[in-house]
């Protein structure tokens, strides 16, 4: 079926739909004086660079949208061309009041079927996963102007694999992903922290143990391995018949601790005999890095029915955003995609007093469709309020230099 179009007069001058009505796959568009608007999975018009068109704004006296004027005249044509039930499904909330057909049985259904038309065939399933390109640049309150603000930018995963030879600090998770596929502002959460931390573990190596440390290390790093062996043997026995009656003791204690039925090593040995242990050299040492975790809790309370949709399409920028994605094979499943938190003065300037966050992975998103435990709903169906949380993990630690990076070390930034 050809392209349908309609129109409505907006403040920005006349706008023109143009869809198929037989193919939900393919997106409808908008034009407005020339720049051309694409509707989105939430049924939004967004422009090519995800910012939501200005006729989705609710017009004077809280009249319907110039977009959901647009919408019902998208069901209207589904009514007149008769489209089957699957398409109407598949078509959802992309479109306002579009009807399904009633019992559409054959003639051979006798008087008790309507003779309609048949139901067209299903549209045929996608030949291949594919992943979404695109989320647009969604924001909570529409009216959230003139204050600090957080923003989660959404990035599509990329390994290591895809991004050539490269090496040092431009491997990082951090630098491999720059490309912003779409993201979500919202009001600074009321509760803000974070905490850096790093692996100190306790380390004991007595100095037997160190000395036999200290021969491996001479024996691999000599050319001849057998005489290596031979020449701290004969330096062990040296010195065992030239040490201290203490060393030599300790000496002992380590032999006897380790035969069979005595057991609990030279300590125990020590213990029992002289009342006295083996200095352990007791030292806390380093044992690595930790990744910074984060958690986030937010509560969305749509005012209109713009702002319902612009709620439900922030819920599933989180939901599709962490997904796994499908290969064609469907033998690997891929990453998902990754998420960058980031804080922002109202002069819309990176906030310099609250933490920089690096690219992290959403280990969950949580929503509560009844917070005040009671179910209420707008005129569209929309829940009167939800409470949304998240929790994300950095996929890099923090190093010294990621601090100097900043500002060259100038504190004019707290830094991460």
């Amino acid at each position: 079926m050809a392209l349908q179009e309609a129109s409505v007069l907006t403040n920005d001058g006349r706008a023109v739909l143009s869809f198929d009505p037989n193919n939900p796959n393919k997106a409808a568009t908008v034009t407005v004086d020339g720049t051309e608007y694409t509707q989105g999975i939430d049924g939004l018009f967004a422009g090519s660079d995800g910012s939501i068109w200005s006729g989705e704004q609710p017009g004077s006296g809280m009249t319907a949208s110039a977009g959901s004027q647009l919408r019902s005249q998208m069901g209207n044509i589904l009514n007149s061309n008769k489209v089957s039930n699957e398409t109407v499904d598949a078509w959802g909330s992309k479109v306002n009041g579009a009807n399904k057909q009633l019992n559409t049985g054959s003639s051979a259904a006798g008087n008790d079927g309507d003779k309609g038309e048949a139901i067209q065939p299903a549209i045929p399933p996608r030949a291949e996963p594919v992943a979404r390109k695109r989320y647009g640049n969604l924001k909570y309150p529409l009216t959230l102007d003139g204050i600090d603000y957080m923003t989660i930018r959404q990035f599509a995963y990329v390994p290591l694999s895809e991004i050539g030879a490269v090496s040092g600090r431009e491997r990082r998770a951090d630098r491999r992903h720059k490309s912003s596929i779409g993201s979500v502002t919202l009001p600074i959460p009321s509760q803000l922290a974070d905490t850096n931390a790093v692996n100190w573990n306790n380390s004991e190596m007595n100095d037997l143990q160190l000395g036999g440390l200290q021969a491996g290390a001479r024996i691999m790093n000599s050319g001849n391995f057998v005489g290596a062996v031979q020449a701290e043997v004969e330096n062990g026995l040296n010195a065992l018949g030239n040490n201290t009656q203490a060393g030599k003791q300790a000496i002992q204690a380590f032999l006897l601790g380790g035969l069979p039925g005595i057991g609990g090593g030279a300590n125990a040995v020590l213990g029992r005999l002289n009342g006295q242990v083996l200095n352990p050299n007791l030292e806390l040492i380093f044992n690595g890095p930790t990744l910074r975790e984060f958690q986030y809790s937010f509560r969305l309370t749509p005012r209109s029915d713009l702002e319902s949709r612009m709620v439900r399409s922030i819920i599933r920028f989180f939901k599709q955003g962490m997904s796994v994605k499908e290969t064609t094979t469907n033998l690997f499943l891929s990453s998902p995609n990754i998420f960058q938190p980031r804080f922002y003065n109202k002069q819309g300037k990176q906030h310099t007093f609250i933490n920089t966050i690096k690219k992290c992975a959403c280990k969950s998103f949580t929503v509560n469709y009844v917070p005040d435990n009671t179910y209420m709903t707008l005129p569209n169906s929309s829940m009167t309020a939800y409470d949304i949380s998240m929790s994300f993990t950095e996929l890099d630690p923090i190093v010294d230099m990621d601090y100097s990076e900043l500002d060259g070390d100038n504190d004019n930034v707290i830094g991460f």
